[in-house]
């Protein structure tokens, strides 16, 4: 396609770009409250584990919700334990599992950074309307569907 239409616009490279963007924004506002680089990057799946308070949380869950091989959600979770931000627990009945579980700290971590995603949201939507909002999620759905396609999923 690039080479016959050399200066036609990508959404791989969009998406791509918009996806930087967002992540150094998150970085910036998390590092101005006092917390590091690593942190930051990992402050989507510590508001995972927090939605889902009442249900039990497995390397394996959020392999399959963030779409992203065992090493490095393996990696995350060891960070974010070294960070104090969760613990891993031992499932009564399988020692071999462990759950993935909110510490006191990591829960006052997303609870202090609830108000600056849901900032950080609002200013997105605020260039859409509610029904472009909608497109654009179900656009973005049928670009991750076929994208797990080609990956094999």
């Amino acid at each position: 396609m690039y080479k016959k239409e050399p200066h036609k616009r990508f959404v791989g490279f969009q998406i791509s770009r918009t996806q930087r963007c967002f992540k150094r924004v998150i970085e910036k506002k998390v590092n101005e409250q006092g917390f590091g680089h690593e942190v930051a990057k990992y402050a989507w799946f510590i508001g995972y584990i927090h939605q889902r308070n009442n249900e039990h949380i497995y390397q394996k869950t959020l392999e399959n919700a963030f779409n992203m091989p065992r090493s490095s959600i393996t990696k995350m979770v060891q960070e974010l334990e070294k960070s104090e931000l969760i613990t891993r627990e031992t499932v009564e009945g399988d020692a071999r599992l462990k759950e993935v579980v909110l510490t006191e700290k990591g829960n006052s971590f997303i609870e202090e950074h609830l108000e600056m995603l849901d900032e950080i949201e609002d200013s997105i939507r605020q260039c859409m309307t509610k029904e472009e909002a909608e497109t654009l999620f179900r656009l973005l759905e049928k670009i991750d569907c076929v994208l797990e396609t080609e990956a094999g999923k």
